[in-house]
């Protein structure tokens, strides 16, 4: 029931102006993000939700969102659209922001407050500076802000041109890794670091099933073959996660491994997985709420990659929502 013998979805093509913004960002990060607000805005998921979280969101992300949203009136819930956001292992970040900003209300602002201060980028770029978060940043056009918390990046995000082909864009490998992702429009997520993706995987995997752990009920096969989680990492050159929203979420992790014998072994190591929460469940707890949500994942396997799908509804974030109310499982 988890194997799929079907064709590999099609990935949706990257835009050209995505593609373009690209060259902003570092050329080896270990990871980037990218979040479309804009067209997730206008689905219903997202009404019905997203929306009444927004607020923590805003002043949770790093305060990143919340001081936009302070200076020039931008947020998620109107007129920010776009947000690339990569970061590299000594901690060097990238931010670029797109949407409609309101620089006189920013120049009016930091007129009175003192935690904001300017000065000018190697190339005679005005940059702005929050004293409390380090961030700099500036206006590459009037639709697009820049930002850092390195101000050499800072200097370096200033010089690229329209025609520039430079930072991430160069960096084949990850460049290879996004244009595989399946879904694009709305929110993704990808890394091409070995040392990354194996912190993904022991953090939001954990550690495999052990046969015990499984009911003879369960197909113990699912676990033949299934390598140390702390050795998969090696076999897999990315991972991404991306979402498409529209009256439902659809999530998608996507594993692409270094060979067919990797993807199956990845794809029997998520199987197991999968039976344990369905034991774990325990539909006679009257909840519902995990029976649910593991009922609308798929795992999927094409040749060298592995697809896990989730379809997250309305519905199941309401029994879930109840479920932690009320302390069942």
């Amino acid at each position: 029931m988890l194997y799929s013998c079907s064709s590999k979805p099609t990935a949706q093509k990257l835009p050209g102006s995505v593609r373009n913004t690209l060259n902003l960002l570092q050329v080896d990060p270990q990871f980037v993000m990218y979040l479309n607000f804009k067209s997730m805005r206008s689905t219903d998921f997202w009404k019905e939700n997203v929306s009444d979280s927004i607020l923590a969101t805003e002043q949770t992300f790093g305060n990143l969102l919340h001081t936009f949203k302070q200076v020039t009136g931008a947020s998620i819930s109107e007129n920010l659209d776009e947000l690339y956001y990569s970061n590299s292992w000594v901690g060097e970040n990238a931010i670029v922001l797109r949407g409609v900003f309101d620089r006189n209300k920013l120049d009016e602002y930091i007129k009175t407050d003192s935690t904001y201060s300017t000065r000018t980028s190697t190339d005679g770029t005005k940059l702005y500076l929050n004293e409390n978060n380090r961030l700099y940043f500036f206006f590459k056009d009037a639709f697009t802000i820049c930002a850092s918390n390195y101000l050499s990046k800072v200097n370096e995000m200033t010089t690229v041109r329209d025609t520039s082909k430079t930072g991430l864009s160069t960096n084949e490998n990850m460049m290879r890794a996004i244009d595989g992702i399946i879904y694009k429009e709305n929110i993704w997520m990808v890394s091409t670091e070995p040392t990354f993706i194996r912190g993904i995987f022991l953090n939001f995997f954990g550690n495999p099933p052990s046969a015990d752990s499984l009911s003879a009920q369960t197909d113990s096969s699912a676990l033949s073959n299934i390598e140390d989680i702390k050795n998969m990492y090696k076999k897999i050159g990315s991972i991404s996660f991306s979402a498409k929203m529209d009256d439902n979420l659809l999530f998608l992790i996507q594993g692409d491994c270094v060979d067919a014998r990797a993807a199956a072994s990845l794809r029997n190591y998520l199987a197991a997985v999968l039976a344990l929460s369905k034991l774990k469940s325990n539909p006679a707890s009257g909840s519902g709420s995990n029976e649910n949500i593991v009922d609308n994942i798929k795992v999927n396997v094409y040749d060298k990659t592995v697809l896990l799908e989730m379809k997250i509804t309305s519905e199941n974030i309401n029994l879930f929502r109840r479920s932690l109310r009320t302390g069942q499982p």
